[in-house]
């Protein structure tokens, strides 16, 4: 007699990069571009080709975007990208989306699935400015920071972030 142990599956798979990501973009870009990639591992079972990737329905109602299975090169890590199907708007952004992965056969008993949210930040091409608020994503051109007359050496007074949008 032989006796086989298969362990319970009780841990969904874990995001990189947390539970939110935000993706940058100019309105002017074409059906078809790769905003960016979202990755997954299943620390249970370490096969990237495992995981299924589903774009929730209801936060993508207008079918602007999909996700593309990507061949990962890593053991861990399995990947997504995030792919426009149709034209972004400005004044809606951001686009909020909801990403799930599956750790086996969507549907099955012992399937467990972990959520990510996605943003979809599009800056205004006819006012672009790779210089954006790090935290809304809105073009900036003018930063402004008051200074105390005395500061210690190195110390950091202004942190800014440029976007070079796919």
């Amino acid at each position: 007699m032989r006796i086989k142990i298969i362990p319970v599956n009780d841990d969904a798979p874990q995001f990189l990069n947390g539970k939110e990501e935000t993706f940058f973009t100019v309105d002017s870009v074409k059906p078809g571009t790769r905003l960016g990639a979202i990755l997954a591992t299943d620390s249970e079972v370490l096969n990237p080709q495992r995981l299924v990737y589903q774009l929730d329905a209801e936060t993508n109602k207008e079918n602007l975007f999909e996700l593309i299975q990507e061949n990962s090169t890593n053991t861990y890590w399995g990947s997504v990208a995030l792919v426009t199907k149709g034209k972004l708007d400005f004044k809606s952004s951001p686009y909020m989306l909801r990403v799930y992965a599956y750790d086996g056969e969507i549907g099955m008993a012992d399937t467990l699935n972990s959520t990510k949210t996605v943003y979809v930040q599009v800056i205004n091409q006819g006012s672009f400015s790779v210089w954006v608020n790090s935290t809304t994503g809105e073009s900036v051109e003018i930063y402004k920071v008051n200074l105390q007359e005395k500061l210690a050496d190195n110390e950091l007074v202004l942190k800014v972030k440029a976007i070079v949008p796919s």
